[in-house]
């Protein structure tokens, strides 16, 4: 039974697994002495929140009892799992992750409302958050009550909102948030002094409104290059000119990082533009991109990037 590595340095929850369940019906199988001492947070009997007086740490714990339609004794389960843990990170801060892949967005709204109002930890020891969950959903208007965060990261976790909110964060560095079904990002992003860097790759994001096209965030987009084999962000910093004049003129993202890629031929950027706008195109200066090819409804900007040629293509809309 596994325990997330620095609970165990917990003397109360450091004895319980992250994951465990017991039939007391039928089994003398108990849980650990130290459950006992779990504070019940929040839910009737059968359903609770509970955290660790010691350290913080958040478990859910269930009760069920299934009487088998009356003919027979039955069983009763019970189940504790471990929600959300603290990992040291230096100089006394602290990265709060999760435990279990079950976790959701109402989840670390009521950890978090329940840190702050206990004081444990302060909840300006925590300077990282990291979620690997599965259907995590829309992140809480809470995550702005972290204000020390540097690092937001969620990884494939179902993730499909960020809050407003997220603008309080000025110590926000990086936030890294692929592999999640996002359609939109908030403008809020754009007032971040310290955000350099937001990892975008397989998401549902294909267009950045101006305030963030604007902004000095290096918004990146990765996709996998054959050959050979390795990964190459898209900045869209260096994309910006190009950017703001085919967004003034109707232009609209169809993808981020698609095309027929090789080691040679790649296109990071497709955009489809009106027709009317298919004149000016020719003739615009859009440094550092320059037209490379004109195949009619078809035009392809290229400009020299960090590792190669970094392209736009441009459909004419017929």
């Amino acid at each position: 039974m596994a325990v997330s590595p620095t609970a165990l340095a917990c003397s109360t929850c450091g004895a319980i697994p992250d994951l465990i369940t017991v039939d007391t019906l039928h089994h003398p199988d108990s849980f650990p002495a130290e459950a006992a001492r779990l504070e019940v947070v929040s839910g009737p009997r059968w359903d609770q929140l509970r955290r660790c007086p010691a350290c913080g740490a958040h478990f859910a714990y269930t009760w069920d009892h299934d009487s088998q339609s009356g003919v027979g004794y039955g069983y009763t389960d019970e189940r504790l799992e471990r929600l959300f843990w603290f990992e040291p990170r230096g100089d006394g801060a602290l990265t709060l992750r999760n435990a279990s892949t079950r976790v959701t967005g109402d989840m670390l709204a009521a950890f978090i409302r329940d840190v702050a109002s206990t004081g444990r930890p302060p909840l300006d020891r925590i300077s990282a958050l990291v979620i690997a969950a599965r259907n995590f959903g829309d992140a809480p208007a809470e995550l702005g009550d972290l204000e020390m965060l540097d690092l937001v990261q969620f990884s494939e976790s179902g993730l499909t909102s960020l809050p407003p909110t997220i603008g309080r964060l000025t110590r926000l560095a990086n936030l890294w948030i692929a592999g999640n079904p996002l359609s939109a990002l908030p403008l809020e992003l754009a007032g971040l002094p310290a955000l350099a860097r937001v990892e975008l790759q397989n998401t549902g994001i294909v267009s950045l409104p101006a305030p963030l096209v604007e902004s000095p965030i290096e918004f990146l987009y990765y996709e996998a290059n054959e050959v050979p084999r390795a990964w190459r962000p898209v900045y869209v910093r260096e994309y910006r000119n190009a950017l703001r004049w085919l967004a003034d003129r109707g232009g609209a993202i169809v993808e981020w990082a698609s095309g027929a890629w090789t080691h040679e031929d790649r296109y990071h950027l497709v955009v489809r533009l009106p027709a009317a706008a298919a004149a000016d195109l020719r003739r615009a200066n859009l440094a550092p991109f320059a037209l490379e090819e004109d195949h009619g409804s078809r035009l392809v900007l290229s400009a020299a990037g960090r590792a190669g040629r970094d392209r736009i293509v441009v459909e004419i809309a017929g």
